[in-house]
């Protein structure tokens, strides 16, 4: 891994009324989860196409640990899922996002890449 980038999509499953809320209205709840899916779908795809060329590793990082089963299947062919739900020691003063941010980045780099590219 030393010399590869991973990068990450930062993703929580895709639950109608839970998941892209700032687009109800003028989407529903459904549409607003199946678009939230489809986007998932198609970054994962994109960053396996780029992997073609480049020496990259497409994740997926999510949050909470239960959602793992409703990402699996949007995930392209060969993407790997990781656990950023903001555990363990952080900084202070981080939250929110941050925490899981701040989680995916250490959580790549201790398996050894050398680059790590949150999206």
């Amino acid at each position: 891994m030393q010399n590869r980038c991973a990068i990450a999509v930062m993703a929580k499953a895709p639950i109608a009324g839970r998941s892209k809320t700032r687009l109800v209205p003028p989407l529903t709840p459904d549409q607003a989860a199946a678009l939230s899916g489809a986007f998932l779908s198609d970054m994962t795809a994109n960053i396996a196409l780029a992997a073609r060329d480049a020496p990259i590793d497409g994740w997926v990082a999510y949050a909470p640990s239960s959602a793992q089963p409703a990402l699996v299947p949007l995930a392209a062919p060969g993407t790997r899922l990781i656990l950023a739900d903001g555990t363990g020691d952080m900084p202070p003063a981080v939250e929110g996002l941050g925490r899981s941010l701040v989680h995916a980045a250490r959580s790549l780099f201790a398996l050894g890449y050398s680059a790590v590219c949150l999206v």
